[in-house]
């Protein structure tokens, strides 16, 4: 054997590499690499330093990534335990954990901070590959690995000065005479700021990869703080070449991120993130904001958007507090991710800006209702219907919500009914402004969503006609108790008989407006069923302006969209549930309005019989209200048939 001195063999490594940098080809550096290999067989064990080890762990690593990338994992594996086996035999001392969790390795940390880098990068390797190959049954390994990542970066950023942080590239590069550990940490300064960044970046790695872990695993709760983490270390590296990620880029994935807290109820966290996301992106450089207006200004009409979301789970979660009497507020988590830039004034004096959780009173609501009208203003000025057309109808769904958060803070029906006005009125301009032949989804959603608010308008004016007509007739009551015992004045037979005739004009008024919203509901559910070909066989047919001119389609035999099974039946449903709804002093018209209620009912009680599948899927918390009501209406049209 043709023996090969270090030297010679650090020689070919360094040719290799600097060839590599100019091949594309990887069946070529594999080729290379592997002829490396080979060379470092027939050197002399006396010249096997740590440096050698160190190199011959460098080379397989890139190779078993390379089979990786190629998807010839058993050739792979074979490497992978090759750089094992050096760790493991050659250097113990830095007490790496790689097969067995419950090896607990000793180390020196002297000897081995400064190779952390080395020694996280090898780690996001096999974590990489292992997240692939078998996530669940490594889950153990995968966890233990992404703690022993932990440990070694902490360990090393507590460390002051910093050690230097050394890469393979670096090792490459010394001295020939450079070969021990020691000589290589005592190469290199310490205490360098932009180590401290190449740190940041490769742990940035280990983090976004233990977030795609425990995403994987739906640990969303793990998932979401390494996210976070992973944001927080990104932070640093804004402006330097060390992420690819921009100011834009970074506030979105803040802000996006937040909302996962807010759904958790973390409000105060989910504020902060989001001023954390609005400062950077205030930050965003001027020749950006030239280059790319449009990326900019988007990014704060979508920060926009999700400040409006905040609001919205604000209401929600207030009412839901309302609600329930035993609600208890929960304290901030000791599992929740800690606030950064909490000194940060700009921080500080943006985040002291939004609205708190809870709403208790009108006047709080109030704020939140005006803080979220602001923020969907400023959105709609950038998501315009003529440029960017869905975003604009999404903008106009989450206005219409904020609308219908604030009705049940409302102190008197009348309010709640303009309140609610309000939705209907955006909601039937919208849908004049789009066509249904481009955006047929949101043309359904939009006749569904109309049919449901004049329903609601339906139950507020009555409730507003209950309301006043006992006002009134306790007026009235109140005038024959003063008058009792003596005869009625002039004045008095007067205000009865105006209070009576004004009570009887209310009702016939109330009365009247009561049945034009139910047809007006009964009518957009009509029309969200003839949007498909089911129920609108004749296209050219113009939808019906009155009730009476209805024709009850039958179900087909099955829905086949499966997005609008639910939907079809319950428009079905309401359509015959609504027309019990008008007020008819006709008892025959009431009779005959319970009538077609029930074939609408029989009609989808006919469906979900044949077709028990959609019945669990995605009817079953309707069914029951569907059974009890077609137990009633027998019933009700029997008591109707004895009042003739």
């Amino acid at each position: 054997m043709d023996y090969l001195s270090f030297n010679d063999w650090l020689s070919s490594i360094q040719q290799t590499f600097n060839n590599l940098l100019e091949d594309k080809s990887q069946r070529q550096v594999l080729k290379s690499l592997e002829n490396l290999l080979k060379l470092s067989e027939n050197i002399d064990d006396d010249q096997k330093s740590d440096r050698y080890w160190l190199l011959l762990w460098y080379i397989h690593l890139k190779i078993y990534k390379i089979h990786c990338e190629h998807g010839d994992f058993v050739t792979a594996k074979k490497h992978l335990q090759e750089c094992k086996k050096f760790l493991l035999i050659q250097f113990p001392y830095f007490g790496l954990v790689i097969d067995d969790p419950e090896l607990v390795s000793s180390f020196d940390t002297s000897m081995r901070n400064p190779f952390v880098s080395l020694l996280i990068n090898f780690y996001n390797q096999i974590f990489s590959q292992t997240l692939i190959d078998n996530i669940g049954k490594n889950f153990q390994l995968l966890k233990c690995y992404i703690e022993q990542v932990e440990i070694l970066f902490h360990e090393w950023n507590n460390q002051n000065p910093h050690p230097a942080v050394i890469g393979f590239d670096d090792i490459l590069k010394l001295d020939d005479h450079i070969i021990t550990l020691q000589q290589i940490i005592d190469s290199f300064p310490t205490g360098l700021e932009d180590d401290q960044k190449r740190m940041y970046s490769i742990f940035l790695t280990s983090l976004e990869l233990a977030a795609q872990f425990y995403q994987e695993m739906e640990m969303s709760e793990d998932a979401s703080r390494y996210c976070y983490d992973s944001l927080r270390f990104e932070y640093h590296l804004l402006n330097t070449q060390l992420t690819k990620v921009d100011h834009i880029e970074w506030a979105l994935n803040m802000a996006t991120l937040s909302q996962f807290y807010i759904e958790k109820k973390q409000f105060q966290l989910g504020s902060h993130m989001i001023s954390c996301a609005r400062k950077v992106l205030n930050e965003t450089d001027e020749q950006i904001k030239q280059k790319e207006p449009d990326s900019y200004n988007k990014a704060h009409a979508d920060l926009d958007i999700i400040e409006v979301k905040y609001c919205l789970f604000l209401f929600d979660f207030s009412q839901e507090m309302k609600e329930k009497s035993d609600y208890k507020i929960q304290p901030e988590s000791n599992h929740q991710p800690k606030k950064f830039l909490l000194n940060d004034p700009d921080v500080q004096k943006l985040d002291a800006q939004f609205p708190r959780f809870p709403i208790c009173d009108y006047k709080q609501a109030k704020i939140v209702y005006q803080y979220a009208l602001d923020a969907i203003e400023r959105a709609k000025k950038f998501f315009t219907i003529n440029e960017r057309c869905s975003d604009h109808i999404n903008c106009c769904f989450d206005h219409c919500s904020i609308y219908g958060s604030m009705i049940p803070f409302l102190e008197d029906i009348d309010s709640r009914c303009k309140m609610n006005k309000r939705r209907i009125d955006m909601f039937e301009r919208l849908l004049k402004e789009i066509s249904p032949d481009h955006f047929i989804k949101y043309h359904r959603k939009l006749l569904m969503y109309i049919a449901d608010f004049y329903v609601t308008q339906v139950s507020l004016k009555m409730k507003q006609y209950v309301q006043k007509h006992r006002q009134n007739r306790q007026e009235i009551k109140n005038i024959d108790i003063r008058s009792a015992g003596k005869e009625m004045v002039s004045d008095e037979q007067e205000e009865m008989n105006t209070k009576k005739q004004l009570d009887y004009e209310k009702n016939v008024h109330v009365m009247e407006k009561i049945n034009v919203l139910t047809t007006r509901s009964i009518l957009y559910f009509y029309r969200f069923l003839c949007t498909f070909s089911e129920f609108n066989v004749d296209k050219s047919k113009k939808i019906p302006e009155t009730v009476d001119q209805l024709i009850l389609y039958p179900l087909p035999k099955i829905i086949k969209d499966e997005e609008y099974v639910q939907p079809i039946l319950l428009a079905y449903m309401m359509i015959g549930k609504m027309h019990t709804k008008f007020v008819q002093f006709d008892v025959k018209q009431q009779q005959r309005l319970w009538l077609i209620c029930e074939k609408y009912h029989l009609e989808i009680k006919s469906y979900l019989d044949r077709n028990v599948e959609h019945c669990e899927k995605y009817f079953r918390e309707f069914h029951q209200q569907l059974l009890e009501f077609l137990d009633l209406i027998p019933v009700k049209i029997e008591s109707l048939q004895l009042m003739e």
